[in-house]
């Protein structure tokens, strides 16, 4: 999953080492590289550009989305305008050779003018493991690089059709999607994430160098959650993400997916069973997976249930209204789901309040918490029942 430590550059048709640990860790090195040879390959790109070129769109659209991240902001605008008429079969011959001539003059003033260093940004307080979805490599070295120096995770991927494998292998905690990809491109990759109940509430964001209403409306309908504009900034890039982890509930008072905080879930449940009898069960998942379990478990309840992580391993239920027969049942379907979409070893507690204000939920989940207890220390094989056990 891991970038080779030799790849050819889409931009400059020669070995690039900056999939290299040792490069992509220090930004300014990637930055540095990255403009070096985006200036030694311009000329040679502004040759591609002709009239009968297949590619002229795939180069213009490199042009756009790179050359804003390594200092030449006037050529990504103007590339970017090329790429929209040329796309749209606005543009004749003669409109083509003058854009060229056009990128030319934006290049030269680039580099006679070069834009100021964006403004050093501060790793951020909450670290997260991000997949990054990007075929271009020098791109896909920087955004890298970016996300390391904000003190993230990033795991990359060049391709739409290891989208999903990677999701489930590395759960991230969100997902940096571009558009333009070959093969399976972002839009359906987004579809199959959104589509599969354990990734589905992981928060997507899409990458493009365009960004315009057709794109966000398209990607909103399926699911998308943000739209990040290449060239990333920085400062934009980190507050986007603390926005996604917002998103996924993760952060304090968050909720993703009708799955609560437990702070959140605390208030709630406290108030139901004041009106309500109700049954509450406890389910201990392995180490880091409550919040796929979470997201099976909303799956199957009621829309009235609430579903709340407790930590990292454990998530907590209430269902108004069901007595401890009819909980067991329920959980029961959650825990064969998790089987199902490989998650084994999900054991459950439950207690029952049987009129309204009878248990307070502190003495529920204490009754609860014995009993996964129990389930827990049986460790029961999948043909020899489901390990859920009730408060005696």
């Amino acid at each position: 999953m891991t970038d080779p430590v030799v790849e050819r550059d889409e931009i400059g048709r020669r070995p690039s080492t900056l999939g290299s640990p040792a490069a992509a860790d220090d930004l300014d090195a990637v930055l540095h590289d990255a403009r070096q040879r985006f200036a030694g390959a311009f000329a040679e790109q502004c040759d591609r550009l002709t009239p009968s070129a297949d590619d002229a769109v795939r180069v213009l659209h490199r042009m756009a989305g790179l050359g804003g991240q390594v200092g030449f902001p006037r050529v990504s605008a103007r590339a970017a305008e090329l790429e929209d008429l040329l796309s749209t079969g606005a543009m004749s011959r003669d409109d083509l050779l003058a854009g060229v001539a056009e990128l030319r003059a934006a290049f030269a003033s680039d580099t006679a003018d070069p834009a100021s260093a964006a403004p050093p940004v501060q790793s951020v307080a909450v670290p997260m493991t991000v997949l990054l979805v990007e075929d271009e490599p020098v791109q896909r070295a920087i955004i890298a690089a970016q996300l390391r120096n904000l003190g993230h995770k990033p795991v990359a991927v060049a391709s739409g059709e290891e989208v999903v494998e990677a999701a489930r292998k590395v759960r991230p905690d969100a997902i940096l999607l571009d558009i333009e990809l070959p093969g399976i491109d972002g839009y359906a990759a987004c579809r199959l994430l959104k589509a599969d109940p354990v990734l589905a509430r992981i928060p997507v964001a899409f990458l493009t160098a365009h960004g315009t209403v057709i794109d966000r409306l398209t990607g909103l309908s399926l699911g998308a959650d943000d739209f990040l504009t290449k060239p990333l900034d920085p400062r934009q890039l980190a507050m986007r993400l603390l926005l996604l982890l917002n998103t996924r509930g993760r952060a304090e008072g968050g909720v993703a997916g009708g799955v609560f905080t437990y702070e959140m879930f605390q208030r709630a449940a406290s108030d139901v069973l004041r009106r309500s009898p109700c049954a509450l069960a406890l389910i201990g998942t392995p180490p880091d997976q409550a919040g796929d379990v979470a997201a099976l478990t909303r799956v199957d309840l009621r829309r009235r249930d609430l579903c709340g992580y407790y930590d990292r391993s454990h998530v907590v239920v209430l269902m108004p209204d069901l007595g401890v027969a009819g909980a067991r049942n329920r959980i029961a379907v959650v825990v064969e789901s998790c089987r199902a979409n490989g998650i084994p070893g999900v054991y459950t507690g439950i207690a029952a309040s049987d009129a309204p204000g009878a248990r307070t939920l502190a003495r529920l989940m204490k009754e609860a918490d014995e009993a996964l207890a129990s389930a827990g220390h049986e460790k029961l094989p999948p043909a020899e029942g489901i390990p859920i056990r009730t408060a005696s």
